[in-house]
């Protein structure tokens, strides 16, 4: 199965909350009993942006970033311990991660460094979050409230 179609699948797993290889397995021979169970690690490893052995199976050794769009750039890796766990990458949530390699084709993966005004616009972002917002009465007071997070969030307030 190619990788975007295996990426599909794998990312369909992890709601709501991070999983273990074992709980994808599962869930994965639910839905399709000739999966190839020996896979699940490698390629819950290949799709999490956070992962230093990604680097080794990348077929070119191509840098790149998260916000790339490429398809294998799908989960974020925790670990509890020695228990790996995958759920969904959300780049706001778990910021950019950068894949690169060097001269001698070694590569590593890092976080890539926030700039002054995208940490800013993520602290705005979580503020606006989590405000507790009163029922709202009329059409007028729930525009102006949607208004109000849109210039907060793009730092007009």
């Amino acid at each position: 199965m190619p990788l975007v179609q295996e990426g599909q699948q794998l990312a369909n797993c992890f709601r709501p909350r991070p999983v273990s290889v074992a709980e994808v397995g599962a869930l994965i021979r639910m839905r399709d009993p000739q999966f190839n169970t020996e896979n699940i690690r490698p390629d819950l490893e290949k799709m999490s942006v956070n992962s230093d052995i990604r680097a080794h199976y990348q077929g070119v050794k191509k840098g790149r970033r998260s916000d790339s769009g490429h398809p294998a750039d799908r989960l974020f890796k925790t670990s509890s311990g020695t228990r790996a766990r995958y759920e969904p990458y959300v780049p706001v949530v778990h910021g950019i991660w950068v894949l690169e390699y060097d001269s001698s084709g070694g590569g590593t993966v890092y976080k890539a460094p926030q700039t002054l005004i995208a940490r800013a616009a993520a602290l705005a972002r979580r503020e606006v979050d989590a405000i507790e917002i009163a029922p709202i009465d009329d059409e007028l007071d729930g525009r102006k409230r949607v208004l109000m997070q849109v210039a907060m969030r793009q730092g007009a307030v």
